[in-house]
């Protein structure tokens, strides 16, 4: 009886045994699973930390034990197969930077021309690999020249074993007659190249001459009271890097009188010593300048034609912590010039003076610059403090204007195609008491005009055609001030459509209110913007985009484009789920040679093409946007931006219709 129970027994112990090694197996299957999921996330971080070598070490752990067999392991092989492309990535990124320290630039750039676009360093080896390429073109330029010479050299030893010196002297004949042209041209060009050094105190009535131009800015220049710098026409000015940061770069301060009268075919430049470099580009990090700081200056004078002005000439490249025109205490004339690629403000009026010390004294109430014929194509316009400056006939088509304080008057500008915050755009007023007439204020982003708490300020704006801007005419915030906007044009009369257009007490009940009766019924007239001097720079030099159609049959003009209006429809046209569109542009000026056209948007090739149109289909991927923001840019063949701003350009927009 004894021996039937044990065999009994054994049975029910088998069970036992089998029943933990199963849930052993499942407990420690969950167990691995965990452990490799957590391998792939440690993984994961070791690749955003740039460790790709840690990185396959754990993988191939996880790969070639039995962890490897769970459902991750697509996963494993995947992540492996990043890291290892990165790992390859990095090795040829390092050999490319050493190669192109030692100024081995074909060795650094078929190194740098390997790493992929998922490199996090990928920009930056493609932009090396730009000044590589223009290195090895400088190098061949440089045995050229260097050819040249030793040629020119052998035919001027030459010419003087047959002229003595007494065979010159009886024929009235001088050396440098003697001497070929091409020698000649290139003694220039050496000149050229190295320019004149610049930098410290004026404190005497000094001119930059045409002659030893350029200038090379190698310090900060004060000019100081009663003296006068005068820049002749043609000069150009160019300011060479900091080795001191971002924040302590070079400037011109001007305490006495800036004379800078260009003409319409001799521009004076200022722009940075990098400008090859730059390339058309607002990078902030490589602007090396800042601006041209007007302190206590002598006022201009339109009666007597004296004092400080800036006229006919060309600012680039500049304002990283300052503006690129800083206007405090003094009343300058800033007219007919092109300010372009600037980081940050094109100009600040009436705010701080260049050491960031507010400036108290008689003058300061009267700071009254006159603005007139400008093309502001980058940069913001902050104006402050009690000034009173004057703005007639610009085009402002950068960051716009912010107004902090002061009596500005705003007349007959085309205020267009400007970006900015939340609460920016064409115009944003946070205090003072503008007067904003007979303005086109069209296409800004996001904004017209925004009042931003503005509490006891007084602005006009009336007579102005506003309308076509992305999300609101009028913005309203952090106020509950009933602000006048009569006699305004909206792009339409229906009131419901305006209503549309405007945000304030309507849409949040702790806001004021725009009242815009009576409303103009028609566009209002506006003289053609800027001056033909001016505009001679884009007309001449550069090929700009002045028109775009589509096969909907809309149309769209660039705004600075000999006084054409924008026509684009508001509110934009609609395009839907599987619809094809076909956009097609014009070009002003293709007498520089070949133009190739930028198609940039989301579902558009995004590339450089020698066609002048575009098909387009829209899929699911741009099914889910609300709108398409389409930009189109130009470019010549020697890969310089023939526009005179990167926002040289033409821009409509489409919502996609639900």
């Amino acid at each position: 009886m004894e021996r039937k129970r044990a065999f009994i027994q054994i049975p029910i112990l088998i069970a036992i045994i089998v029943s933990i090694v199963v849930a052993s197996g499942i407990g420690y299957g969950a167990f691995g699973y965990h452990k490799t999921s957590k391998i792939i996330k440690e993984s994961e971080q070791l690749t955003k930390e740039e460790k790709y070598d840690e990185a396959i070490k754990k993988l191939e752990v996880v790969q070639n034990k039995f962890l490897g067999k769970t459902i991750l392991k697509q996963k494993i092989n995947t992540e492996l197969e990043i890291n290892k492309k990165l790992l390859e990535d990095k090795s040829e990124y390092t050999q490319g930077l050493e190669e192109f320290n030692k100024g081995n630039w074909e060795k650094a750039k078929e190194l740098l021309s390997k790493v992929s676009e998922n490199f996090p360093h990928y920009q930056d080896a493609k932009n090396k690999i730009e000044e590589a390429e223009k290195k090895i073109l400088e190098e061949k330029a440089a045995e050229k020249i260097k050819e040249i010479e030793e040629r020119a050299q052998k035919e001027i030893e030459e010419e003087k074993r047959k002229i003595t010196k007494n065979q010159l002297q009886s024929e009235g004949q001088l050396n440098q007659q003697q001497i070929p042209k091409l020698q000649q041209k290139e003694v220039e060009e050496e000149k050229i190249l190295k320019g004149t050094e610049v930098q410290g105190i004026i404190s005497s009535d000094t001119t930059w001459s045409l002659k030893n131009s350029p200038y090379i800015v190698t310090g900060n220049i004060l000019v100081n009271e009663n003296a006068t710098l005068t820049i002749e026409p043609g000069v150009e000015v160019k300011v060479k890097k900091s080795p001191l940061g971002l924040q302590k770069q070079y400037y011109i301060e001007v305490r006495g009188t800036l004379i800078a009268r260009g003409t319409k075919d001799k521009k004076i430049i200022f722009t940075s010593l990098s400008k090859e470099k730059l390339q058309g580009k607002e990078m902030r990090s490589e602007l090396n300048w800042e601006g041209i700081q007007f302190v206590n200056c002598k006022d201009w004078d339109e009666n007597n034609n004296t004092g400080s002005v800036i006229e006919n000439s060309i600012i680039e490249y500049a304002s990283f912590d300052k503006p690129a025109i800083g206007i405090n205490g003094c009343s300058p004339l800033i007219k007919n010039n092109v300010i372009r690629f600037i980081g940050w403000e094109a100009i600040r009026i009436g705010e701080e003076n260049t050491r960031g010390v507010r400036i108290e004294n008689e003058n300061y109430k009267k700071t009254a610059p006159k603005i007139i014929n400008n093309q502001i194509q980058s940069g913001r316009i902050t104006i402050g403090g009690e000034s009173s400056p004057y703005f007639f006939n610009n085009t402002i088509t950068g960051n716009g204007f912010y107004i902090v304080g002061g009596s500005p008057i705003i007349t007959k500008n085309n205020i267009t195609g400007n970006r900015g915050d939340t609460y920016g755009g064409g115009i944003r007023i946070d205090g003072g008491s503008p007067i904003i007439t007979y303005n086109n204020i069209t296409n800004n982003t996001p904004n017209g005009i925004s009042i931003v708490g503005c509490r006891n300020c007084n602005p006009t704006i009336e007579h102005n055609n506003i309308y076509g801007n992305k999300l609101f005419s009028v913005l309203l915030t952090d106020t509950k001030d009933t602000f006048n906007f009569p006699n305004n044009w909206w792009g339409t009369i229906n009131a419901l459509t305006i209503d549309s257009l405007i945000y304030d007490y309507h849409d949040d009940f702790n806001l004021g209110k725009v009242n815009y009766q009576p409303i103009a019924t028609s566009e209002i007239p506006n003289e053609e913007v800027v001056s033909k001097e001016t505009e001679e720079i884009s007309n001449t030099k550069y090929a700009t985009v002045v028109k775009l159609t589509d096969s909907k049959g809309n149309v769209e003009f660039h705004s600075e484009y000999n006084g054409k209006k924008p026509t684009w429809p508001n509110p934009w046209p609609e395009l839907k789920l599987g619809e094809t569109i076909t956009i097609k542009v014009e070009v002003n000026d293709t007498n520089a040679g070949p133009v190739f056209y930028e198609f940039v948007g989301t579902g558009f090739p995004n590339t450089w093409q020698t066609e002048n149109w575009v098909t387009v289909t829209i899929d699911n991927d741009i099914f889910n946007l609300e709108t398409i923001h389409l930009r189109v840019f130009v470019k010549n063949s020697d890969n310089q931006y023939r526009a005179p701003h990167y926002d040289d350009m033409i821009q409509v927009f489409y919502k996609i219709k639900r």
